[in-house]
């Protein structure tokens, strides 16, 4: 039976209204990019052990639905009166739909989804509608494009759960500045200390007492375990995206909330997690509801800066949030997360495991958050591990330990880059927490954002940060910093500026790099960093002058 051309009665409802806009459906018109993200590639290292396996385009875009995305600058009022011209489209197309014998119940559309204003620098909507209408909505000159949901999945290698008694708190003394946790897992372990691990070290993880406190992770994940007793009553829900209960009924995101700040299992042990859920049970979910994650934890943790930051007394260090999740190419999951990093969130994600370039995935190929390959016990790449030059770091990822999600004891051992982002998140944590009482930037040559490099006429980028330290310190560096100044033109300031009441997440990444234990991983492909995360508790790392050149 002949269906009535949608796209002909919307555009002949526009024609005699106060709505109508300038429509050509030729594709060589100005209209707004329709974007359709690259699929992830099938076959990957961990394929036939996780639901990564066998993807089809069919089952990688969602149909009908989309993400709307404005231009920067749209002002509230202008992306408003857009969704109510919007919102009128749909409920015209439904209209018409519920009048036509050729339609039935499987034939509607739900319309505006998710709004996504809760940050400057991105702002839009996710939309179910059929795709003549979309032709429309890339006409309105405030659209800088619109792209095709698509499916994400979470990045990491299932085991067998299993449940033992939890570990007691360790007892530290408390004479000394350094906490100790023995029995620790490997991976604590292995970011606490500068040299390979061996006996004597693989179960120890020395720390800083703070270890987390007043700093905020957010888990934007499949929802966590609150009640597991490794979390202390440290964790709290706090977002459900998918119409799905407030449970974790996966364990992947628990797994990531233990890793980020539990008892036993944690990097950051004082640390509050907040549950951000953005998928489902099967560990997939849609490209439009972690975008929505993504822009609620942003908004969330400005809204908490904001109020704490009027309290006199307020003991807030800061938010961190990860999101081990990944899928084809998304510019709007890119751009939300860089936004949600520009709004002053600490954020980490994992680079992927289908040992490919990291930048063709989103969100590891963003350029603000910090991005995370796994590393094993033998400071190896991890087999799986994405690589390239989107990769900034890498961390434990290959059997680490940490709570489940099937009861108050649970826990399981996983891999993934799934399991090294939040290394890397509670490092993040971590160091908001000791910051600036413990964490002296100055002596890592890291400095305010706007002090830290300059290019000389020759093109070189230089770091001015390890300038500035070494001039400061002694009479030795403040000659070698003049002669840097006469070689390569340099004039400006030959101080630091004071250190910062707060750490931009500019700032702290470049800090965590400049951290790093470097040189010592292997197995990593061309135009791959070779950084290994270190929490800066044992003996630091002497800086050379090979530390200078960017």
């Amino acid at each position: 039976m002949h269906r009535p051309s949608m796209l002909g009665f919307i555009a002949s409802a526009l024609a005699g209204s106060a709505l109508a806009v300038p429509f050509n459906d030729d594709p060589d018109s100005h209209l707004a990019p329709l974007i359709t993200p690259t699929a992830p590639p099938v076959g990957g290292p961990l394929s036939h052990l996780s639901i990564q396996g066998g993807r089809s385009p069919s089952d990688y875009l969602i149909k009908d639905s989309y993400v709307v995305v404005f231009k920067k600058g749209t002002h509230d009022d202008r992306s408003l009166q857009h969704k109510s011209k919007v919102h009128q489209l749909w409920k015209q197309d439904q209209q018409q739909r519920l009048q036509s014998e050729s339609y039935g119940p499987a034939d509607l559309f739900s319309g505006i989804k998710h709004h996504y204003d809760g940050m400057t620098s991105f702002k839009g909507y996710s939309i179910h509608v059929p795709e003549a209408l979309i032709s429309i909505i890339r006409s309105f000159p405030e659209v800088d494009y619109i792209e095709r949901d698509s499916r994400v999945w979470i990045n990491d290698q299932y085991e067998n759960p299993s449940t033992i008694p939890v570990a007691e708190k360790p007892s530290h003394p408390t004479s000394e500045p350094i906490d100790v946790e023995y029995g620790a897992p490997w991976g604590l372990a292995r970011i606490s200390h500068r040299h390979k691990l061996k006996f004597s070290t693989f179960n120890v993880y020395p720390f800083e007492d703070p270890a987390g406190l007043g700093v905020d992770a957010y888990v934007i994940d499949t929802g966590v375990n609150i009640e597991h007793e490794e979390l202390e009553g440290r964790a709290k829900w706090g977002k459900t995206i998918p119409d799905d209960p407030d449970k974790d009924l996966n364990g992947h995101g628990s797994h990531v909330a233990g890793t980020i700040a539990s008892r036993t299992y944690g990097v950051a042990k004082n640390a509050t997690i907040i549950a951000v859920k953005v998928l489902g049970a099967g560990g997939s979910g849609t490209m439009s509801d972690v975008v929505a994650g993504v822009v609620w934890a942003a908004e969330a943790a400005a809204t908490k800066a904001r109020d704490e930051a009027a309290k006199k007394d307020s003991k807030h260090k800061g938010s961190v949030a990860n999101m081990s999740l990944g899928g084809g190419n998304s510019p709007s999951l890119d751009q939300a997360v860089n936004a949600a990093v520009d709004t002053g969130l600490h954020f980490a994600v994992a680079a992927g495991n289908d040992n490919r370039d990291a930048c063709t995935f989103s969100p590891a190929a963003a350029k603000k958050p910090i991005t995370v390959g796994a590393s094993t016990i033998q400071d190896e790449r991890a087999y799986f591990s994405n690589h390239g030059k989107c990769v900034d770091i890498f961390a434990p990822g290959l059997n680490i330990k940490s709570i489940w999600n099937t009861g108050s004891k649970s826990v399981n051992t996983i891999s993934g880059t799934s399991m090294a982002s939040p290394h890397i998140a509670g490092l993040a944590a971590y160091f908001l927490s000791i910051y600036p009482e413990k964490l002296d930037l100055a002596s890592l040559g890291v400095y305010e954002d706007e002090q830290d490099e300059f290019v000389a006429s020759n093109g070189e980028a230089y770091d001015l940060g390890q300038y500035f330290s070494w001039n400061s310190v002694s009479s030795q560096g403040q000659l070698a910093f003049g002669k840097f100044k006469e070689a390569v033109g340099y004039s400006g300031s030959t101080q630091p500026k004071d250190a910062p009441q707060a750490l931009s997440t500019r700032m702290l990444k470049k800090a965590m790099i400049k951290m790093s234990t470097s040189g010592v991983l292997s197995k990593l492909p061309g135009q791959t960093c070779n950084y290994l995360a270190y929490n800066n508790a044992t003996v630091p790392r002497a800086l050379t002058a090979a530390d200078f050149r960017i």
